[in-house]
């Protein structure tokens, strides 16, 4: 269940950003812009020779930014963001050649770190982490071609190991209860995020 949960919420997010690929250049080069039926700025995007280089930025119809993402020859290179309305960051991760590359983060509406995982040329590989609210690691898994492989640790949110099991492709091996018993002890997780002003990963 947490691995489903941990593959949707990333797919939401490609979703939103490989939304950009879909819609048709403008006929000229600059900036371009779109616009909700109030007339509030709903995306800004930049064109060079007919494809997206630069930010592209989508906004709340509050005027709040949403996303951003940098393009270079219309694909994906660099950082990407989603902000929550409130102007806190919700994610982000870094881009090569459209596809994402090395540690992708979310934060809850606090700006506290709930996950972080890692890619390689888009697909889920290495370590995979999932945080309590107080910022102590819940769960530790590591994936092989974004499946379950090796050890994946359960912990309580003092730091104790609750539960250690054993994946194989994706398949459960093995589960060993401690609860909360073993000294071993989780490490220390990286500093929440803090609030980000307002003004990212976007569409085409």
């Amino acid at each position: 269940m947490k691995k489903a949960w941990i593959l949707i919420i990333c797919t939401a997010f490609l979703s939103t950003v490989a939304g950009a690929a879909q819609k048709k250049a403008p006929v000229t080069d600059g900036v371009y812009k779109e616009y909700y039926e109030s007339g509030a700025l709903q995306k800004e995007s930049f064109y060079s020779t007919k494809k997206l280089d630069g930010a592209v930025k989508e906004y709340y119809e509050s005027g709040r930014l949403m996303s951003s993402t940098v393009y270079a020859d219309d694909q994906r290179q660099g950082p990407a963001q989603t902000y929550y309305e409130t102007g806190i960051l919700k994610s982000d991760g870094i881009y090569r050649d459209n596809e994402l590359q090395g540690t992708f983060r979310e934060y809850d509406e606090s700006g506290r770190l709930i996950s972080e995982r890692n890619y390689e040329k888009g697909v889920l590989n290495g370590f995979a982490k999932l945080y309590f609210p107080s910022g102590a690691i819940s769960r530790q898994m590591y994936y092989k071609d974004a499946v379950l492989d090796g050890t994946a640790l359960e912990f309580l949110e003092s730091g104790s190991l609750k539960a250690e099991e054993t994946y194989k492709d994706g398949a459960l091996v093995s589960r060993r209860e401690t609860g909360g018993k073993d000294a071993v002890m989780a490490s220390k997780p990286a500093a929440p995020a803090a609030p980000v002003p307002p003004a990212a990963p976007a569409s085409k």
